[in-house]
């Protein structure tokens, strides 16, 4: 079953045979650019199951290659500017047990985008830019490797993987600048950064430069060559490289349930204003046992995956507990 969808405007559904697509109108949600998702599910069922400590240990996953779960949905909702509101703050050690948790399941790497924040008034907040490296750092302290997603996707001749942070980074980003070919881009012992990229000329670019690369693109062919253009660059450069493919993910016991709660997170989204989460990047929805078969699938076109869950804490827990 094939589910397409295009922004954050409350949905109509037709249903033709087997196929239900569900399309929304763009005029409600801000113009991105960015081509609409596209989630593959099929109807079955997924008992949770207990993470196998085996597993844990050897640091590997069912899903096959690299695994790094974003943990930035765990960060502060940020406010309305015209809402009248207290100011929230994350729960930090709510993320450090998620993070520990993660370990645990046989992850080796979590992320924080700069989605993530740490306090509800971001916008006004002069130093909002640097809430996920700082935590991340508080992190790596406590022993959790840590991705920061994001960097500014490099150009030819442009800046380096690593730019675009914050000016408080500067020291570690000319660092990073200053590292041999081949070496991975690094803020701090465990604190890796990778730009998102979503074109041919900029998957070259950060090929070239080597480090780790997220690619976004809704479809696996588009996937595939996204991958094959960074691999390519990198190999022009001598450069070492890892590249992960960014997947959202949306996991209950059928498939109308794990549907269901994403349409709530679409219709929050077209309510608020904002663009759809998974919106330029491959999404599926459907249960544990569908979610592990896409998941592989695009996980065997590079390198690993960087797991987004939809809705949090729902599809995290499900993640860590039934599919890795």
């Amino acid at each position: 079953m094939s589910i397409s969808l295009t922004s954050a405007r409350p949905a109509t559904t037709s249903t033709t045979g087997p196929t239900t697509t569900i399309r929304r109108s763009p005029a409600t949600a801000p113009s991105t650019g960015t081509p609409a998702a596209r989630t593959t599910t099929t109807t079955g069922a997924g008992a949770p199951t207990t993470p196998d400590p085996r597993r844990a240990a050897e640091g590997s996953s069912r899903i096959g290659g690299a695994v790094v779960v974003d943990l930035s949905g765990l960060g502060a909702a940020v406010s309305d500017p015209e809402a009248d509101l207290p100011v929230d703050t994350a729960d930090l050690p709510r993320l450090a047990r998620h993070a520990h948790a993660a370990r645990q399941a046989g992850i080796a790497e979590v992320a924080l985008s700069p989605a993530f924040h740490l306090r509800s008034d971001a916008p006004w907040r002069t130093d909002a830019g640097s809430d996920a490296r700082r935590t991340g750092e508080r992190l790596t302290d406590a022993g959790v490797d840590v991705l920061l997603p994001g960097a500014a996707a490099p150009t030819a001749g442009g800046p380096t993987a690593g730019a675009g942070l914050t000016a408080d980074s500067a020291r570690r980003a000319s660092a990073s600048r200053a590292r041999t070919a081949g070496a991975a881009t690094t803020v701090g012992a465990r604190v890796r950064t990778a730009p998102y990229v979503d074109s041919v000329a900029e998957c070259e670019a950060a090929g070239r430069l080597g480090g780790t690369v997220i690619v976004r693109a809704v479809h696996h062919e588009r996937v595939a060559e996204f991958v094959a253009a960074v691999r390519r660059g990198a190999a022009e450069a001598g450069a070492d490289v890892r590249v992960l493919v960014e997947l959202h993910v949306a996991i209950a016991e059928t498939r109308e349930r794990a549907l269901a709660r994403t349409e709530l997170v679409a219709d929050i989204a077209a309510v608020e204003q904002r663009e759809l989460p998974w919106s330029g990047s491959a999404a599926v929805i459907g249960s544990a046992e569908d979610v592990l078969a896409e998941a592989r699938s695009f996980a065997a076109l590079a390198d690993g995956l960087v797991l987004v869950p939809i809705s949090v804490p729902a599809d995290l827990t499900a993640i860590l507990t039934e599919l890795v």
